[in-house]
């Protein structure tokens, strides 16, 4: 598929157009140095957005506009559709997969280290020091349309890109905290609290990283386990909870992920594919292909919509 892109800047931040004939525009807004980013995904069919993580600085949203999915987050699941909005909290650990054959999304992440930085007060001491702390956290009850009008005007400005839309921003953003203590409730953690749910996201994260570096390979439970510094039933059941999968399941969902990305480049075959990412048998690689992208690796190389992951 040919992309168009173009970019633009202003004081340091990017803008980014990517123009593809079926879809449009996507946004992105990203930089280091600003405490917001929004980023426009699209996804065409069935599987995972993204692997489970969390984020020790971020407070997130999740602003869907088309289609359905499905997010694991701090130990629930959601069923998500269009015009609907999901918080993920600071340190909240969290994974998503489509359900649809086309879905589109915007994911708002706001730096609350970075924000604080700025030196706020006396704001900045009663409701931005708690968030960056991790002792409060916001509850996922259905979010109103204040904050999706909100989420909507920051993207709005980052498309027009006018002069000191930057600050238009930053205004979106204090919008949305304040919507977020008023109307969506504040759970708070005494600082013993938040070191123990640390500690075990800390755990799960060494797992995903240890799956990452070894899938080729092979990765081994009870190893895995050892490195949680957990009996293997314990972490079998926590990663269940988390993720919404087994051990297995995700590592061969991983598997496959990384094998449609070679897939999708000139000149791999199946074979090379299946090998690349762990599979010795080339018919079980085939087998667990169309489990989870509902069609062959020969159907998936032969599909341009592939590209669009």
């Amino acid at each position: 598929m040919d992309l168009a892109c173009s970019i633009l800047t202003a004081t340091g931040i990017i803008l980014m157009y990517v123009e593809a004939a079926m879809d449009g525009e996507l946004v992105t807004l990203s930089d280091m140095s600003f405490p917001v980013s929004v980023l426009e995904h699209v996804k065409i069919g069935g599987g995972p957005l993204f692997e489970p993580h969390f984020h020790d600085h971020h407070l997130q949203f999740f602003r869907f506009l088309s289609g359905r999915a499905r997010i694991f987050c701090d130990q629930r699941e959601y069923e998500m559709e269009s015009s609907e909005v999901l918080i993920v909290n600071r340190g909240e650990l969290h994974y998503g997969e489509g359900l649809s054959d086309e879905l589109r999304y915007f994911v708002f992440r706001i730096d609350i280290d970075l924000l604080s930085s700025y030196g706020i007060f006396p704001c900045g001491e009663r409701y931005l020091s708690p968030l960056r702390n991790g002792l409060v956290t916001f509850r996922r009850r259905p979010v109103g349309d204040g904050i999706r009008r909100l989420l909507d005007s920051v993207v709005e400005r980052c498309r027009r890109c006018d002069e000191g839309y930057e600050l238009g921003v930053l205004g979106g953003v204090f919008g949305l905290l304040e919507e977020l203590f008023r109307s969506c409730g504040v759970m708070s953690l005494v600082s013993s609290d938040v070191e123990i749910l640390m500690r075990k996201r800390q755990a799960l994260s060494a797992v995903f990283e240890y799956v990452e570096k070894n899938y080729r390979e092979g990765v081994s439970l009870p190893e895995a386990a050892d490195i949680a510094h957990m009996s293997v039933g314990h972490l079998c059941r926590l990663f269940r909870r988390s993720t919404g999968r087994t051990f297995v399941d995700y590592v061969n969902r991983m598997r496959v992920e990384k094998a449609a990305a070679l897939l999708s480049l000139e000149g791999c075959n199946v074979t090379e594919a299946a090998m690349s990412v762990g599979f010795d048998d080339v018919g079980y690689f085939s087998r667990v292909f169309k489990k989870y992208m509902t069609r062959s690796p020969r159907q998936f190389i032969g599909d341009d919509r592939r590209y669009f992951l």
